[in-house]
């Protein structure tokens, strides 16, 4: 069977597709939409087929790598764009890839509606500059069909960015429909076809002949015979105006409170439509940028904004006048790893614009987990280091202690043996002579060391004493 095509008045060629890698991408998309709440995340990835004359056809995906560095939004950080270089240049060396180029790229949008912003005109221009390469914008939805959109460049380079020239509906592949290329729409399992069984004849009894003619006649034998009680026969009933009276105010007060119930629905078809606003988050070093798309609303007589900050678990509220919605900017200093915000614009007509987006990033001044775990084993090991100086020094000043007491024993043994040394013993006076010579005193033993040491004649001489 033939394959799905895309084709209007204003697209040089024609866009032919698998139905079944159309699913695929419909698929990821709707798994990016049900992983975060108010939106969810947005993916994207590079488009592979053929071409051939004025037509292209897609027949591989492979999905970019996004770190999601600015939030849920398919914007790709300079990390991943190095990334998509690098897998551009390995796709053509892909043996599953063999004889496939690339022929353009999608994404989804999960908070705005099938257009082309800035980042992505920048994103198709880099990386897919080809006249022929499309792009292809998915817009997931909770309870709602997927629809898509494709992107192009005209004769003369410029492509239509605020809408696809005409969106439509992906649904889900039937898998044996899907292996020759056929399209089923979502929610319409295929049929199998009708097959005509031949009329067979009403079963006759030889016995009992059946006609119309004798059923008729039955029929009326029976109703004849059976007459109703007076209890099973109808009221008759006569008109009556407060019956219908009430009737109709009981009427006019469901419907008047059904509408009542269902305004918030059936009165948005009557407001004016408004353009949506793109919103982003961006961080640098922990100052948090808040944008959102300042040219939608230049056309747009604005009343109030309201920007709700949810910072962790830090609520804070800012009322935006219509000077500060038209800049299109508001700076924040976030303090936490999870930032959502929810952006309101009310303007003059009494239209309401709302937009959802969340950043998620390392807190400012947070330092990494393993950074700490080796600053804790660096200063571990410094608090040894220095526990076993400490302990060295103390050893030897302990040796230092015992060589100065050392010192001090031998300079005292040393002094002593001096004193000891130039003492010299005092000489005996005449009274003690005396009483050594007559026995009444001992003589001391310096004395008597001196004696026996000292030479006569430097003895002094003793004489008695006159009458």
């Amino acid at each position: 069977m033939r394959p799905g095509t895309w084709q209007v008045p204003e697209c040089p060629h024609l866009i032919e597709y698998s139905a079944a890698v159309l699913d695929e991408i419909r698929l990821a998309a709707v798994d990016g939409f049900f992983s975060l709440p108010h939106g969810g995340m947005e993916i994207g990835g590079v488009i592979f087929g053929r071409r051939s004359g004025e037509s292209v056809r897609i027949e591989a995906i492979r999905p970019m790598e996004c770190e999601h560095a600015m939030g849920p939004t398919f914007v790709l950080s300079e990390n991943d764009k190095e990334q998509l270089k690098c897998q551009l240049e390995q796709a053509r060396r892909d043996p599953l890839l063999e004889g496939l180029e690339i022929v353009g790229w999608y994404h989804s949008h999960t908070r705005s509606e099938i257009f082309l912003s800035d980042l992505d005109m920048e994103l198709y221009d880099g990386f897919f500059p080809e006249m022929w390469q499309v792009a292809l914008v998915v817009r997931p939805s909770g309870l709602k069909p997927v629809r898509a959109g494709f992107f192009f460049r005209g004769g003369d380079g410029s492509v239509r960015r605020s809408s696809s020239y005409h969106e439509f509906i992906l649904g889900a592949v039937d898998p044996s429909a899907a292996a020759m290329g056929a399209f089923v729409p979502q929610g319409l399992p295929s049929t199998p076809p009708l097959v005509e069984k031949p009329a067979q004849p009403a079963p006759t009894n030889p016995e009992m002949p059946f006609s119309a003619a004798n059923a008729a006649q039955e029929k009326e034998s029976l109703q004849a015979e059976f007459v109703p009680p007076a209890f099973m026969m109808p009221l008759e009933s006569k008109p009556s105006r407060v019956r219908f009276w009430v009737v109709l105010s009981l009427l006019v007060l469901a419907a008047g409170g059904a509408a009542y119930l269902t305004s918030g629905s059936w009165m948005q078809a009557f407001l004016p439509k408004t353009s949506r606003v793109r919103l982003h988050l961006f961080d640098h070093d922990g100052q948090l940028s808040i944008l959102w798309d300042r040219a939608a609303l230049a056309s747009v007589d604005l009343e109030e904004g309201t920007l709700e900050i949810l910072d962790g678990t830090n609520a804070t509220t800012v009322m935006l006048n219509p000077d500060r919605l038209h800049s299109g900017q508001f700076d924040y200093a976030r303090s936490n790893y999870i930032v959502q915000v929810h952006l309101t614009v009310k303007t003059a007509r009494g239209a309401t614009i709302e937009e959802y987006s969340s950043f998620y990033g390392q807190p400012p001044g947070a330092v990494n987990s393993s950074a700490l775990e080796q600053q804790r084993i660096d200063l571990t090991a410094e608090a040894e280091q220095a526990r076993s100086d400490l302990k060295k020094q103390e050893l030897r000043t302990r040796e230092l202690q015992r060589s100065l007491e050392l010192m001090r024993q031998l300079l005292r043994r040393e002094n002593e043996r001096r004193g000891a040394k130039n003492q010299m013993p005092a000489a005996a006076s005449p009274l003690a002579e005396e009483q050594i010579r007559k026995g009444s005193l001992a003589e001391p033993a310096e004395i008597s060391n001196a004696r026996t040491t000292t030479p006569a004649s430097n003895l002094p001489t003793i004489r008695p004493s006159s009458p």
